[in-house]
């Protein structure tokens, strides 16, 4: 029987989904290699995970993962990110252990990776750990200060590799192994320390990091805040990558080295000068490789090669020195078909420039006076100006020259220019600050005069900018002069209804701005209303000329009526003629005897008389003869009679009433203008008053805080400067209100002064009309 022989299985290469993003991950043979698409989110690996292959998820954009039970080798996953903020192991691994998301080997003597994005600026290292390992902490995003002490003693390579965020590390004394770029790529690190008990390792003042007896210089931290840095004499190795990324160094001087590693100043953005000593005789290949700002270097006499790509990406050299007389050395081809010179004398001189001026305060719409350059040091190639000079409208800036020019179009507070010099060796800077003051201002009023009366609200003047703007407008003397009025600081307008008249008083308006300041007058007169016109009604009057007659004529009483004037007056003031005499359609007669009215009488009427026939019974005594008269819708019996010297006399009464109303109501207003200004005046000494005791309590109370003492000291005193200031604010306030308050009391009392002198003239008025009216002077008495 043939026996066949064994055929070995091939294992397929297998693909997971991921949680999130529609990604897979592939496994050969136990080792995850790789990802497709976007494989995200949380994931689990699958049991037949046993490890990774370096860099296999690279391309993951994983928030956690988790071992499973089998997984035996972690290698570095992952790329310089990723996403990972915890790392969980299935509790059945025997290989692996997490803790708070962090992963250790499974004793946790060994720190194997901490995730780059878990939260947190500070982490604690749990003291059973020894060894923190290669990547361990590779591109952590969060974590700001590392502290590696207790018992940890080897650090592996690229423990913290571009650790974005720390800024500080702290080595302990029991540390004996400090791997390859442990610290490098870290761009915000700024200092390390070593305990002075470590035997290994040691750290200066500045934080820079070397073995324990400073022969090699392991590490300059990239945020280090020196700018210039000289190697101690005993150091004469430069670990690899010691200065990369460097972002504040500006010179190195490494005289004291003997021996380079590679990219020494990789990256540095900051480094424009460094020395090398004699001892040195090749340049690394990537020592200044992209060292953008690299601008001179010196070459010591023991330089025989510089190896290729030493400045790679190195666009600003300027200048070699050497102090030697390699041709290889000589003849290299240098960035920029730089020449190796003998002297730094021979190499261009950094620039360096002064300005004529330094400030300028110019006006808007007239050309700038601008200022000279004088260039004292290296040939400068450029100038440039920051701000942009466009934050001046109207202005130039000419790169060559570094001159400013042209007319500012818009008036401007004063902005300060930086004007920076540059050529290959290095730049200057000087400042000009530029302040555009506007045009000087003009201005026109449409009206220079206006008659105003009491009471009317004025209709004042329109105001034509003619020349710069204006920024505030003032008035002379103050508008308070004529009471009623105010004027606006913005708009230079006078408003309002004038209370007292007033003789004409001119008034200087004046327009300000940064420039200059123009005036203009205007002249206010302010007249008292005219009385309202009343028209008189005219009254008409019956005036006798002849008194009815009593006669016994033939054993008869005969009763004549007498004869009349008819006319009318007006204002007290007889209208018509004297003369014209007026015969009544009517006559009305009244015999009275005792007193009695006579009814019973044979009477015979012939107008305008009438006659009675008396009997003989009839006895008594005729005491009189009414007549009554009835025309023109007139009927009365006119007892008026002419009394010219008492309407005189009551007429002298009015005026001399009225005179003295006009003379108290003037002495009424002179006196509440003194009282204002009197309150005014009183107000500003009780504010000075107040202030004074203010201050002197503050003072008082900061002489007490002092013999006090103790550690309440600075906020007594603060909260003393708070009261002061608080009491002076309100005692300001106050002051501020006293001013309208006093006027408004001022105002009151001219209105009571002018209710007065009206109530006044009314009354006199009044009381001439009714004693007209009593002696029946044109008017009809019922």
């Amino acid at each position: 029987m043939a026996i066949l022989p064994t055929v070995n299985a091939v294992a397929a290469v297998v693909s997971f989904n991921c949680p999130t993003g529609g990604g897979t991950y592939q496994v050969d043979s136990g080792s995850l290699t790789g990802t497709t698409g976007t494989c995200g989110g949380d994931l689990v690996l699958d049991s037949s995970v046993t490890d990774f292959g370096n860099y296999a998820l690279q391309s993951a954009r994983l928030t956690s993962l988790e071992l499973p039970a089998g997984f035996t080798t972690f290698r570095n996953p992952f790329w310089y990110d990723n996403y990972l903020t915890a790392i969980t192991v299935n509790p059945l691994n025997t290989n692996y252990v997490a803790e708070n998301g962090v992963l250790f080997n499974f004793n946790k003597t060994t720190l194997v990776s901490y995730p780059s994005r878990k939260s947190g600026t500070t982490y604690s290292i749990p003291s059973t750990v020894t060894a923190i390992g290669h990547f361990a902490f590779q591109a952590n995003r969060n974590l700001t200060q590392i502290v590696i002490s207790g018992n940890i003693t080897s650090i592996g390579d690229y423990a913290f590799n571009a650790a974005q965020a720390l800024r500080t590390v702290e080595i302990g004394a029991t540390v004996t192994s400090f791997g390859q770029s442990a610290l490098h790529f870290s761009p915000n690190l700024e200092t390390v320390t070593v305990s002075a008990s470590n035997l290994n390792y040691s750290s200066d003042d500045n934080g820079i990091l070397y073995n324990k007896n400073k022969s090699t210089l392991i590490i300059f931290p990239a945020a280090n805040s020196l700018t210039s840095y000289t190697t101690p004499n005993t150091v004469t190795n430069i670990y690899v990558s010691a200065f990369m990324y460097t972002k504040n160094l500006l010179s190195a001087d490494l005289s004291s080295v003997t021996t380079l590693s590679g990219q020494t100043f990789m990256g540095s953005s900051s480094i424009r000068e460094v020395t090398f000593g004699n001892s040195i005789t090749t340049l690394k290949s990537q020592t200044f490789q992209s060292a953008t700002a690299l601008k001179r270097i010196f070459l010591g006499t023991g330089f025989t090669s510089i190896e290729s790509g030493s400045f790679y990406n190195n666009s600003s050299l300027y200048c070699v020195i050497y102090a030697g007389s390699n041709s290889t050395i000589q003849n290299y081809a240098y960035p920029n078909s730089v020449v190796p010179v003998a002297s730094s004398s021979s190499c261009l001189a950094d620039p360096a420039f002064t300005l004529s001026s330094s400030t300028e305060s110019a006006i808007a719409g007239t050309a700038i006076t601008g200022y000279t350059v004088s260039s004292t040091g290296g040939a400068i190639a450029s100038y440039s100006i920051s701000p942009a000079i466009s934050n001046t409208p109207g202005l130039s800036f000419n790169t060559t020259t570094g001159l400013l020019s042209g007319t500012p179009t818009t008036a401007a507070n004063s902005r300060t220019y930086t004007i920076t010099a540059t050529n290959l060796a290095n730049s200057a800077t000087r400042t000009f600050a530029i302040t555009v003051n506007p045009q000087a201002p003009a201005f026109t009023l449409s009206s220079s005069t206006i008659s105003a009366t009491t009471g009317v609200a004025i209709t004042s003047y329109t105001v034509s900018s003619t020349g710069g703007t204006i920024a505030s407008y003032s008035i002379s003397p103050a508008i308070s002069n004529t009471p009623g009025l105010s004027f606006s600081t913005s708009t230079g307008r006078i408003s309002g209804t004038p209370t007292v008249a007033a003789s004409s008083l001119t008034y200087t308006v004046t327009a300000t701005n940064a420039t200059a300041s123009a005036s203009r007058d205007f002249a206010i007169t302010v007249s008292a209303p005219a009385p309202a016109y009343i028209a008189p009604e005219p009254v008409p009057y019956l005036k006798t000329l002849t008194t009815p007659k009593l006669n016994l004529k033939d054993g008869k009483l005969v009763c004549t009526s007498g004869t009349y004037n008819a006319g009318y007056t007006l204002d007290g003031v007889i209208q018509g003629s004297a003369t014209a005499l007026f015969t009544p359609a009517s006559y009305s007669f009244n015999l009275l005897i005792n007193g009695i009215t006579q009814t019973s009488l044979l009477v015979t009427a012939t107008s305008p008389s009438i006659t009675w026939s008396i009997p003989s019974n009839n006895s008594g005594s005729l005491l009189s003869c009414a007549v009554s008269v009835s025309a023109n819708s007139i009927t009365n019996t006119d007892k008026s009679s002419d009394n010219t010297s008492a309407v005189i006399s009551a007429l002298a009464i009015q005026t001399k009433s009225i005179a003295t109303a006009n003379a108290d109501y003037s002495a009424s207003q002179s006196a509440n203008s003194k009282a204002y200004q009197r309150a005014l005046v009183d107000n500003r000494d009780t504010w000075r008053k107040q202030i004074d005791a203010i201050r002197s309590n503050y003072y008082d109370t900061l002489n007490r805080i002092k013999a006090s003492g103790g550690s309440k000291m600075v906020a007594d005193t603060s909260t003393a400067l708070k009261i002061m200031i608080a009491a002076q604010k309100k005692s300001a306030a106050d002051y501020k209100a006293s001013q309208p308050a006093a006027a408004a009391a001022r105002d009151a009392a001219n209105k009571a002064a002018l209710d007065a002198k009206n109530s006044a003239i009314a009354k006199a008025n009044a009381t001439y009309g009714t004693f007209i009216e009593s002696i029946g002077y044109g008017v009809l008495i019922p």
